[in-house]
Order: structure tokens, then C-alpha cells, then sequence
């Protein structure tokens, strides 16, 4: 009675937060390698009962619980392991049911006296058959579908493609704002924020409305890609004629990579300036934006608001971005 299973929701969350790194120890030792407390904690509710504050030489340093960490890996893998078995098991049905239609696999022919038999020489072709396999093993193996090469988020240049995606702090904020709308530039890395009320459609495309021209310095030919969330469905409508809506396939998670990844970032830095300054996220969440789009970062090797005035860099990312297009090609063209 007292044995509860973890929400998967709370499960992926905290697994998708968090990236092995590399970090110095504090004693001057060797290199470690591990995860950022902080992420953890950022991550939600889950991700915050693994996290603890403790004294060292009078500094005071946040550690993780790595054995509770290795829970939520546990829980991921066997919901992962799960999926991909009903996948299989679904595909080889829908394959088989195919086969049925194509050859119309009948039982043997003195079963039905007054039918011809399909297969003459093929007396093995039979329902009966076709239903043990659908059973066994062997249809999951053979047939589960081939891995799929996922592409990389590409664009033709700066204000042509967005990514758009929600943060969710509705389980560790008292505050009135407990969503924010994080828009993401893919050729630049620059990023817009919104703290929300709500996460009601007509909420986030009132925002959208808001923010997205400035990002794009108010061009009106762009395409914006998000999940597939009843909140956006009425983003189209709210935006310039010429903009296009796209939806991810759920199985593939580069097609938001860039805001998913400015998402992690943003949620780390607000944890840092909540604990810091205090207030809630909404409070901070202009002045996070502004530093992400300000430092450094590894994409575009310059700031993200620096990318479109200082030449080389703006060179050096057309170049990152063609040999992406490449690559997407070669991928596209492998898979068919």
C-alpha cells in the first residue's frame, strides 16, 4: 500500500535534464566525470528530492544523489524497452495483415473442397500458420522496424527557421506566471521568452504574436516547428501570412533540438537567480534571456545576438549549417 510507482512524465523530465559532463574537483584531484547538480535540481519535483546542500570548509556546495539518479535511468530504459517492443509487435501485425491481403493465405484446400487452392504446391501457406508467427518472436526481430536516422536542425539563414516549446514550472512556483514560451532562433541561437499564466492556446499564441517579430526583426517568411501540444494549435493564425507551422513527428527529437537544449540552459541560469536573489522564475526570466543571448555559445562560437553583425562568425555558421543540409540529404537519401 504504501509502494507508488514514478510518474514517467517525472521520469523523462528529469533523464532529458541532465547531460554527462566533465568538472574539475575542488580539491585540485583529477577530472571527474558526472552530471551538474543544478540541471538535476532545475528539472522539476522529481529532480529535486535528488539534491542536497552540504558544508564544505565552510562553503556551502550542492551534491547529488547518484543512487536515486540511477532509479530514474532504470525507468526510462524500461520505458523505452517497452516502447520499442510494441512497436515491433505493431509492425509486424500491420506486415502480416498486409501479406494476408496480398496472397490471401487460405487454409489448405481440403479444408474448403469447393475453393481452389491459391498455392498449389504450397500446402504450408496456411491462417493457422500465419497466426503462430504473428505470436512468435521471430516477427518482433526480423520484422521491428530499422533505427531511424534522425536529421539535423538546419537553417537557410538567420529568421527563416524557429523552434518553439513551453517550460513547465507549475510544480515548484506559488507564483502567477507558471509557464514561459521559449522561442528559438536555429541559425543564430538567439532566443525570446514569455512567462505565461497558463498554457491555454489562446494564451501561448498571444505571446507568440508578441515576441516572434522582434525576434525575427519582423520578417514575415519563416517557418516555425513545435510539438504537437493543443497549445499551439493556433499559432498559424496568429502570425504573418507567409509563416508556415510545423508539428514534429513525436519519434524525432532533433526536430526541436535547439530550443529544447535553450530550454535546459534557461531553466538552469533561473534556478541560479532564484536562489540567489530570490523572487520567483517569472521574475528573471526577461534577464535570463538577455544573458543567454549575450555569452558565448558553442554553436555559433559568438553570442547569439552577435551572429548577424560580425562577419566571420555569420560565414562560419552558413558553413555549419551547409554541411547540415548535406547531411540531412545523405540521411534522407539512405533511409530511402
Amino acid at each position: 500500500e504504501n509502494v507508488r510507482a514514478i510518474p514517467e512524465e517525472e521520469l523523462q523530465q528529469t533523464f532529458d535534464a541532465v547531460e554527462p559532463q566533465l568538472y574539475d574537483r575542488i580539491d585540485g584531484g583529477r577530472e571527474q566525470i558526472g552530471f551538474v547538480a543544478q540541471d538535476v535540481q532545475a528539472s522539476g519535483k522529481l529532480g529535486a528530492t535528488m539534491c542536497k546542500t552540504k558544508n564544505l570548509d565552510g562553503r556551502e556546495l550542492m551534491a547529488l544523489d547518484y543512487q536515486k539518479l540511477s532509479v530514474v535511468l532504470w525507468g526510462v530504459v524500461k520505458k523505452l524497452q517497452r516502447r520499442v517492443e510494441e512497436m515491433a509487435e505493431e509492425e509486424a501485425i500491420g506486415l502480416f495483415q498486409q501479406l494476408a491481403r496480398d496472397f490471401n493465405v487460405r487454409d489448405p484446400p481440403e479444408a474448403l473442397p469447393n475453393r481452389p487452392a491459391e498455392f498449389p504446391g504450397r500446402r504450408d501457406l496456411t491462417s493457422a500458420r500465419a497466426a503462430a508467427a504473428l505470436r512468435s518472436d521471430v516477427a518482433r526481430q526480423i520484422l521491428a522496424p530499422k533505427p531511424r536516422s534522425l536529421g539535423k536542425s538546419v537553417a537557410e539563414g538567420p529568421d527563416k527557421r524557429l523552434q518553439a516549446d513551453l517550460i513547465d514550472f507549475s510544480q515548484n512556483t506559488r507564483g502567477t506566471n507558471k509557464f514561459g514560451l521559449v522561442v528559438a532562433d536555429v541559425f543564430t541561437r538567439e532566443v525570446a521568452t514569455k512567462a505565461l499564466p497558463d498554457k491555454s492556446a489562446q494564451t501561448v499564441t498571444r505571446a507568440a504574436a508578441e515576441i516572434i517579430p522582434e525576434l525575427v526583426q519582423d520578417e514575415s517568411n519563416y517557418a516555425i516547428t513545435t510539438d504537437l501540444g493543443n497549445e499551439f494549435r493556433g499559432l498559424e493564425a496568429a502570425l504573418p501570412g507567409g509563416v508556415v507551422h510545423r508539428q514534429k513527428d513525436p519519434t524525432d527529437r532533433n526536430a526541436t533540438a535547439v530550443v529544447d537544449r535553450a530550454t535546459q540552459t534557461l531553466k538552469k541560469d533561473l534556478a541560479g537567480k532564484v536562489a540567489r536573489d530570490g523572487g520567483g522564475w517569472g521574475d528573471h526570466v526577461d534577464e535570463a534571456a538577455e544573458a543567454y543571448n549575450a555569452r558565448p555559445h558553442q554553436a555559433v562560437t559568438v553570442a547569439p545576438e552577435d551572429v548577424e553583425t560580425m562577419p566571420a562568425a555569420t560565414f562560419r555558421v552558413y558553413q555549419d549549417n551547409a554541411r547540415k543540409f548535406k547531411h540531412n540529404d545523405a540521411s534522407a537519401a539512405a533511409r530511402g
